[in-house]
């Protein structure tokens, strides 16, 4: 069963690194955004990418920016980082008065529903195995 959810997370990781250039992939990005902003409480931020996405989080910050300032009622200010290390998809948002950080990366955020996933596929097993013994 383990495996079999290691496999649903990763075809999930590999389906959203294939939605890069969607709009819906692109509104999930300004949202992580802000997320990170909102959570952090700051009002300066630096927005790390992969160099796949560098272009696209680029054009995504004045939007992520106006959000979050209706969002938190302060000024905020959002740049790419210059530097495109990241592996995985999605944004790690840094304050830049202090050494916090909010990774909403793909794999991160797949990690942190982890739970729900495997409730979910447990109870379509449960569901699957019940209608194979109502129809015996």
């Amino acid at each position: 069963r383990k495996q079999f959810i290691d496999i649903v997370l990763e075809r999930s990781e590999r389906k959203l690194q294939g939605m890069i250039d969607s709009t819906a992939y692109q509104t999930a990005v300004v949202s992580w955004i802000v997320e990170g902003v909102i959570g952090l409480d700051a009002t300066s931020v630096i927005v790390e990418t992969t160099a796949a996405e560098s272009d696209i989080v680029e054009s995504l910050i004045k939007a992520a920016e106006t959000q979050a300032r209706a969002v938190t009622g302060s000024e905020i200010s959002i740049v790419k980082s210059s530097t495109n290390r990241m592996g995985s998809p999605g944004v790690i948002i840094r304050d830049t008065a202090s050494a916090r950080a909010y990774d909403n990366t793909v794999i991160t955020r797949i990690e942190r529903y982890r739970s729900d996933i495997q409730r979910l596929i447990a109870d379509r097993q449960a569901e699957r195995r019940a209608e194979r013994l109502s129809e015996e």
